[in-house]
């Protein structure tokens, strides 16, 4: 089983959301048998990049990735689609024995005009802790067995809880949300966890057991990765001329640890 399977979250027991009260949510997309499916959420935080959780991003090279911009729904039109080319998980991004620094940015294609239906999501660096949050995704309702057979939903879902503290395999760099049968599950990760409107965090992945009945989300702290995020962005470019032959194009900076993979 592949990084990407095993860490895909969905959210059990949302609402629906509204058009419209989530501008900057992202569905990717990747390719498989010659069909594009939803495999991640993600945040459209700039003109050219959106963030989402690296373990979104570790598909081999050759994979198609395409970005759906401020859609509602789980199998969206092909309007606010852009490709998506350059992928930047962190380079320190780690699976076991817990994930750590499971953050990254893919670049679309090219930017979007003044879609009225657009917007990019501020991010929140201050951090706070013990509060009320909304988790944002696709992915099922409800789960059967212990199979854990999923059926996504039409509609973006949303999930109203609360942080936790303190939880075992934890970090400064995380935290955790959810509680029994109120969780994220398999396919909302990457997605956006929001406080006040702004973006405060990543979904990474369930807990301790495979069941997102029972367990908690881990979600990544953006307050941590600023500079990071401000780094890669910054300092990334896409060549062309690049051998396509090379899966793997690195570039390591000693102060913020940047992996490109194109």
């Amino acid at each position: 089983m592949s990084i990407s399977e095993v860490l895909t979250d969905r959210i059990i027991s949302g609402s629906d959301a509204k058009v419209g009260d989530y501008p900057f949510m992202v569905s990717i997309h990747c390719k498989t048998w010659n069909k594009y499916k939803h495999i991640c959420g993600g945040s459209y935080i700039h003109a050219d990049w959106v963030l989402t959780a690296a373990h979104c991003l570790t598909r081999p090279k050759w994979v198609k990735y395409r970005l759906y911009i401020g859609t509602l729904y789980y199998a969206p039109p092909d309007y606010n689609e852009r490709q998506g080319t350059t992928r930047i998980p962190h380079a320190d991004f780690v699976l076991s024995p817990a994930p750590r620094n499971d953050i990254g940015i893919i670049k679309l294609s090219y930017p979007f005009g003044d879609e009225s239906n657009l917007a990019v999501i501020g991010l929140n660096f201050t951090y706070t802790a013990k509060t009320n949050v909304l988790a944002l995704g696709f992915g099922a309702t409800q789960m059967q067995d212990s199979k854990e057979v999923i059926t996504p939903p039409i509609v973006l879902q949303k999930l109203n809880t609360t942080i936790k503290q303190h939880m075992p395999n934890s970090d400064h760099r995380t935290f955790f949300i959810g509680d029994y049968k109120n969780n994220v599950c398999y396919g909302d990760s990457g997605g956006p966890v929001l406080y006040n409107g702004t973006l405060i965090g990543v979904i990474s992945s369930i807990g301790l057991r495979r069941s997102c009945e029972a367990n908690y989300a881990r979600i990544v702290k953006v307050v941590e990765y600023h500079n990071w995020i401000e780094f890669a962005i910054n300092s990334s470019t896409y060549s062309p001329a690049i051998d396509p032959t090379i899966l793997y194009m690195s570039l390591v900076y000693s102060q913020y640890n940047v992996l490109i993979l194109f």
